[in-house]
């Protein structure tokens, strides 16, 4: 045999085996796990990607497929326990799986930056004229538009960083110093709950330890600061829950905030989710994505299901929800943005005759000037939290 033909056998055999070994990693796949999403990770496992030319030509494919199988092996959560395990316990790491580990909170880790002026600048006058365009469409058929900035966890706990590591204060302070200016010029209606978080010496209750959202208790002074606003304009004149018109209580089931889950409840630190339900009986009739649904606007879970989430409030981030509660005396209101708006709108339907609820990230059946053209809400409330404040997509359009 000559050597061409032996190096051709050979490159058949190896080609071969390869894809015995591809096919056999691919079956074992689809025979040990068929999840979709990874609690923990808190996202969507990769899916199978689909075979094109172009995917096979460039690689692309081969890496999609890659990816594929490596997400979807069965010890893959297994090896993860055990590597976040010795990072926290062995190694004794600051940072965990993207998480910042401290005594007391669980905080997101945020890449070195070196903040540019000119992109706070650019991006800030881009935010500024979409919500100009919003507040002249609303005010066109005669509502009100306003725009609520909220902090998120790294704002709120910016103290508890390591002082080695960025907790974004230099890009927070950069971002309202340039953000805000530009609305007052616009003449845009806005609430800046971290101005409030200030003024009340940063109430602790209100940001979570373990979660990158605020609490409910957080969720309701944004809610009061809201209906104020409203109120204050003069077109309206509601009537916000007061203490003696709500019950507080607390989720029995132990909370995985999104810090928490993201190192697998390994950490020896956690807190309550708490709600809060009216207690007038006003019925209401819910529809989520056009279908109806249960009359609630909390998740509770049930006894097949082990921890509470941040999806307690509003059962989650969904698309489009309507809540209806035929009360035609009372205005109607859209609150959108992504999951900060949850805990506020588990409120604030209590004071209008309909609830509009959209998070652009996933709904895509019209965008938002169509959407408000279409149903005409007597108030718009955008919320946005310090994070996404300059973030012109999704949410931010």
């Amino acid at each position: 045999m000559n050597k061409e033909k032996f190096a051709h056998r050979s490159s058949l055999v190896l080609i071969a085996v390869f894809c015995v070994i591809l096919a056999l990693a691919m079956l074992s796949g689809f025979i040990l796990t068929d999840d979709q999403y990874s609690f923990y990770e808190n996202r969507n496992l990769a899916a199978f990607p689909e075979l094109t030319l172009d995917g096979v030509m460039d690689g692309s494919y081969f890496t999609a497929l890659d990816t594929y199988i490596k997400e979807r092996s069965a010890a893959r959560e297994g090896f993860l326990r055990l590597s976040t395990f010795i990072d926290l316990y062995l190694l004794r790491r600051p940072v965990v799986n993207d998480v910042v580990i401290t005594r007391d909170t669980l905080l997101p880790f945020n890449d070195f930056e070196v903040v540019s002026d000119y992109n706070v600048n650019y991006y800030s006058q881009e935010i500024a004229n979409n919500l100009k365009s919003h507040t002249d469409l609303v005010e066109s058929y005669g509502g009100s538009f306003y725009y609520v900035a909220v902090p998120c966890q790294y704002v709120c706990k910016s103290g508890d960083y390591p002082w080695y590591l960025n907790n974004r204060s230099e890009y927070t302070e950069a971002t309202r110093a340039a953000l805000f200016p530009m609305l007052e010029e616009a003449g845009i209606e806005y609430i800046d709950m971290l101005r409030y978080c200030e003024e009340n010496d940063y109430p602790d209750s209100y940001s979570s330890n373990i979660d990158n959202h605020f609490s409910i208790t957080g969720g309701y002074a944004t809610y009061l600061e809201i209906i104020e606003r409203i109120n204050s304009d003069g077109k309206f004149s509601l009537d916000p829950l007061t203490e003696g018109e709500y019950s507080y209580s607390e989720v029995e089931k132990r909370y995985l905030g999104s810090r928490t889950r993201k190192i697998f409840d390994m950490w020896d630190i956690t807190e309550p989710i708490g709600i809060m339900t009216v207690d007038e009986d006003i019925p209401f009739t819910r529809y989520n994505w056009g279908s109806e649904g249960a009359s609630t606007v909390y998740h509770i879970p049930g006894e097949d299901e082990q921890y509470a989430t941040y999806g307690v409030y509003m059962g989650g981030d969904i698309s489009e929800t309507v809540i209806k509660t035929e009360r035609p005396d009372l205005p109607s209101i859209l609150v959108y943005g992504d999951s900060f708006t949850n805990a506020v709108e588990s409120l604030i339907w209590y004071n209008f005759d309909t609830m509009y609820s959209l998070d652009l990230r996933h709904y895509d059946e019209m965008d938002l000037e169509s959407y408000i053209e279409k149903f005409k809400p007597d108030i718009v409330v955008c919320i946005r939290d310090y994070q996404a404040l300059l973030s012109p997509w999704y949410n931010g359009q």
